[in-house]
């Protein structure tokens, strides 16, 4: 399934939390700024900061946190995103630096068609620990089926936001 902006805004795959956050430029003749006011964009304690580039679209991003939410910018160049709940799958690409993608944990995420000059910075609520990241997307799906806190049908406790 193609997502557009107002699908990803509208929040939802199957429960999920997954929504694009407009990032204010402001452009005069020197170029253009976009700030992120932590308080104001980011709906979570930033605890680990991040940025991919030079991939050589290698696609070796694939992955799913159990408990850390992420805010996922494009500053160069463009990339495709696939988001899979569990149940079903979406895509979406990002290719403006004003434009983030805001996950909630537990939710599959893969990373394709990384443009030479793709630069990613992804902003995420848990400091690294290995044993918050799947990285098989089959123990994805048997760990939706077999564990109760990480249950499909059990959203409730994924999202502070509304």
């Amino acid at each position: 399934m193609q997502l557009s902006v107002s699908d990803i805004a509208s929040g939802n795959i199957k429960g999920r939390k997954i929504s694009l956050v407009e990032l204010e430029e402001i452009t005069d003749g020197r170029g253009y700024l976009i700030s992120i006011e932590f308080s104001n964009r980011v709906p979570f304690s930033v605890n680990r900061f991040s940025y991919v580039f030079n991939n050589k679209n290698q696609g070796r991003l694939a992955y799913a946190c159990l408990r850390s939410k992420q805010l996922i910018i494009c500053l160069s160049g463009k990339l495709r995103v696939k988001l899979h709940d569990g149940a079903e799958d979406c895509e979406y690409w990002l290719d403006t630096p004003s434009r983030a993608l805001l996950l909630d944990p537990r939710v599959w995420l893969e990373m394709h068609d990384l443009s030479d000059d793709c630069a990613l910075v992804v902003l995420a609520s848990e400091s690294y620990d290995a044993d918050d990241y799947l990285y098989n997307f089959n123990n994805f799906i048997q760990e939706g089926k077999t564990n109760e806190k990480f249950s499909w049908q059990n959203n409730s406790s994924t999202s502070g936001r509304n």
